[in-house]
């Protein structure tokens, strides 16, 4: 058969049939398909069909096709349960911007929604053979210090990911990855923001140059096994969210 694919036969379409079983001594004959008697893409004679002229033959040649197929109707979206009716800016600096939004429920009431805008930071678990480099700092929101991994953002320039994971590992640790590998993607806290962040593997670790922020001028990091990371998690002396979660997929996923 020439023209198209046989999976392509179906009613409407212009055919050149043969009348019999054998398509070299078989009479030909065109028409529009009606019916598809048997369909069977392999036969090797062909789809056998019943054209609109009442003749019964196997496909030989799709000829035109005067009834095209429509695209599918496209399938809308569902309706989103919370639309914004407006929003204002509230406060903005080179960290952040929060805005107010005037909403509706979907059960027609309204309210408001505070939300807190952020750029996107990364999360990186330096791995080594000696165990885990954690970043210690003050955290002024919450008035105390605490071990994490090396994580952060960039306010200005554009990074990868990954570009963004290299960068804060040598900035906080002054250690370079040979290799870096991204685990997941999260968000941050959405009740109230839309910021995310991705969680990086990083091994084959080399020295390279500290190069801290004024605000982070206080960070210190040091190693430590695995398993004492573990203890640290388990009785609250790490409490970084961003930490436990990267911790946590990495153990599930059997690479620490």
């Amino acid at each position: 058969m020439t023209g198209r694919n046989r999976s392509d036969i179906r009613a409407g379409l212009r055919v050149a049939v043969v009348l019999k079983e054998d398509q070299r001594t078989g009479y030909r004959t065109e028409g529009i398909v009606q019916d598809i008697l048997t369909n069977s893409p392999t036969h090797p004679h062909g789809i056998k069909v019943r054209l609109e002229s009442g003749a019964v033959g196997r496909v030989q040649e799709i000829l035109s096709d005067p009834s095209p197929r429509r695209p599918a109707p496209s399938i809308p979206a569902p309706a989103p349960d919370i639309v914004a009716l407006s929003s204002r800016e509230v406060y903005r600096n080179r960290w952040m911007r929060v805005r107010e939004d005037a909403v509706r429920r979907s059960d027609g009431s309204e309210g408001i929604y505070g939300v807190v805008e952020k750029k996107d930071f990364a999360t990186v678990v330096p791995l080594s053979p000696e165990g885990l480099t954690l970043v210690e700092q003050y955290r002024y929101t919450v008035g105390a210090r605490f071990w994490e991994f090396p994580q952060g953002s960039k306010e200005e320039g554009a990074y990868t990911p990954e570009e963004l994971a290299r960068a804060e590992l040598e900035e906080e640790t002054g250690l370079q990855a040979g290799v870096i590998e991204e685990i997941a993607e999260l968000f941050t806290a959405y009740g109230f923001s839309d910021q995310r962040y991705r969680v990086f593997l990083a091994t084959d670790l080399a020295p390279g140059t500290r190069n801290l922020d004024p605000e982070e001028q206080d960070l210190v990091s040091k190693t430590f096994p695995v398993a004492e990371v573990e203890r640290m998690i388990l009785s609250g002396e790490i409490r970084d969210a961003a930490t436990v979660a990267a911790f946590g997929l990495l153990r599930m996923r059997g690479r620490l």
